[in-house]
C-alpha cells in the first residue's frame, strides 16, 4: 500500500479491514486493495500528509465496514455482489415501495437502482465505486431511491398529470421499519452467536432467576420463596445479571468481532427492537 510519509498508519487501517471482514465475511478483497482505496479517500478529504489524529478522527466518522463491501464489488468480487444483493435488494425494494405511488413503478425503480450499481459510469468504473463511506450504505441507497422516485413524479408532471393525482410520500414510520429490517438481517448471525457466548458466562443461579422472572413471569418475592432467600436478594441478583449480560455482549462484539462503537450501538438497538433476538430462547435450549 502507499504509506503516509509522516507516520505509519497501517495498523489503524488494517484494524478497519478486520472489523469489516468480521461483519461481512471474506469477500475476495485483499488487505492491500482495501487499504489503498481507503488511503485515497482519506487524502481526498484531508490532505496528502494528514496527522495521525486527523486520520483517526476521519475514520471514526467514515463507514469503513460498508466501504469494504462496496470496494469488493467494485473490484469484481462475486462474493461481494452476492452479499450486497442478499442484504440490500429487499431494502431497496422496500424503499421503492415506500416512495413510489404504485407497485409497478416501485418494482421498475428498484430494478433500475440495483442494475445501475453494476453498470459502469463515465469513469469506466461501476457506479457503486462512487460510494465513499461518508454516510452509511443504507443512507446512500435511500438518497438514490428517493431521487429516482422524485424524478419519476416530475416525469409524470411533465406528461401533464396533475400533482393532485399523485399519491403523497408515506410517513417515516414505514421507512423506519424498512431500515430496522435491514439492520436485523445484517447483524442477526453475529447477535445470535454473541448471545450463545454470553449465556455460557452465566451460572445456574443466574440462568434460573432470568427464566423465572422473564419467561415464567414470576415476581421477585415468588422466586425468593422458591430459593429460600429474601426478595431483595433476587432483585439485586437480577440487576447484576442484566449488567453482566450487557458487558459480555459488548465485550464479545468489540473483541471477537472487532466492531466499532457505532456498529455495537446498532447491534444493541437491534437487540432491543427485534423480537427475533432472544437470549431466553438460548437459555431454555441450554
Amino acid at each position: 500500500m502507499t504509506n503516509f510519509p509522516q507516520f505509519d498508519c497501517e495498523e489503524i487501517l488494517v484494524q478497519a479491514y478486520r472489523e469489516a471482514q468480521s461483519l461481512y465475511g471474506p469477500l475476495d478483497l485483499s488487505t492491500d486493495t482495501y487499504l489503498t482505496h481507503l488511503v485515497s479517500i482519506i487524502r481526498r478529504y484531508l490532505s496528502e500528509s494528514p496527522s495521525k489524529r486527523e486520520v483517526v478522527d476521519f475514520l471514526g466518522k467514515t463507514h469503513t465496514t460498508d466501504l469494504y463491501l462496496t470496494i469488493a464489488c467494485e473490484h469484481g468480487s462475486e462474493a461481494g455482489w452476492e452479499r450486497l444483493f442478499k442484504l440490500y435488494h429487499s431494502f431497496v425494494c422496500g424503499l421503492a415501495a415506500h416512495f413510489c405511488p404504485t407497485e409497478a413503478v416501485a418494482h421498475d425503480l428498484a430494478n433500475k437502482v440495483i442494475t445501475d450499481l453494476f453498470m459502469s459510469s463515465r469513469s469506466k468504473r461501476p457506479r457503486i465505486a462512487s460510494y465513499d463511506g461518508q454516510s452509511s450504505l443504507s443512507a446512500w441507497l435511500r438518497v438514490i431511491v428517493l431521487h429516482r422516485a422524485i424524478n419519476e413524479r416530475e416525469r409524470k408532471w411533465n406528461l401533464l398529470e396533475s400533482l393532485d393525482d399523485l399519491p403523497e410520500m408515506h410517513d417515516d414510520r414505514g421507512l423506519e421499519r424498512i431500515e430496522a429490517s435491514l439492520r436485523s438481517s445484517r447483524y442477526r448471525p453475529i447477535i445470535l452467536n454473541t448471545f450463545r457466548c454470553a449465556s455460557q458466562k452465566l451460572n445456574s443461579r443466574e440462568r434460573y432467576i432470568l427464566l423465572m422472572i422473564h419467561e415464567e413471569k414470576l415476581r421477585a418475592k415468588e422466586v425468593a420463596r422458591l430459593l429460600g432467600v429474601h426478595p431483595s436478594s433476587v432483585t439485586r441478583q437480577l440487576q447484576q445479571t442484566h449488567r453482566k449480560i450487557r458487558q459480555e455482549v459488548i465485550s464479545i462484539l468489540a473483541h471477537q468481532y472487532n466492531l466499532s462503537e457505532e456498529a455495537i450501538r446498532e447491534c444493541l438497538t437491534d437487540i432491543l427492537e427485534s423480537p427475533e433476538h432472544s437470549l431466553l430462547d438460548i437459555l431454555k435450549a441450554g
